[in-house]
Formats: C-alpha cells, structure tokens, sequence
C-alpha cells in the first residue's frame, strides 16, 4: 500500500478526512462540511487516483473531530486579544 495512504488510514482513526483537489486546498467532494459532525469510515480507494497516487486530504474541522481552526492574519494582534479575553494558549 502506498505510504500516504497508510497515513491517512492512521490519521482518520482520530480525524474525518475528505479528498483535496490537486494543487489547492479545496475539497473535491460536495458536501464535505457533514464530516465536520459526523464521522467519517476511511476508505482508501477515495484516495487513489487512477494513475495510483494518492490525493492529498483535509481534516473536516467542527465537533466530530473536536477541531476548531481559527485563521488569523495577524498572530500579535490575535494573541492580544486572547490576553485580553483572558484565553490561555491560542498557539
């Protein structure tokens, strides 16, 4: 089996993972945001393209993988604000 799949394999013990389109971070599949509730079986063909490699993966954020994801432009402003909404460790 190709090393990558076997990654993904081990990480979607603990993660919902959904198919990425290649060279960008968007998903492949319609309605990917239901494995942010929902988890999701691993089935390794989804992976595989034709040509035998695999495609890249994303980890679905949200309560079924008890990931949140906060996309901040500015790191010192954003640790700011943590300290001043007294949140502890926002890195």
């Amino acid at each position: 089996m190709n090393q990558q799949i076997e990654i993904y394999q081990e990480i979607s013990k603990r993660f919902s993972l959904f198919r990425v389109q290649r060279d960008s971070k968007d998903a492949a599949q319609k309605k990917w945001q239901r494995y942010s509730h929902a988890k999701r079986p691993f089935n390794k063909y989804e992976f595989i393209d034709l040509d035998g490699q695999a495609r890249n993966a994303g980890i679905a954020c949200g309560p079924a993988n008890s990931v949140i994801v906060v996309d901040t432009d500015d790191l010192e402003l954003f640790q700011t604000w943590c300290t001043e909404n007294n949140i502890s460790d926002p890195t």
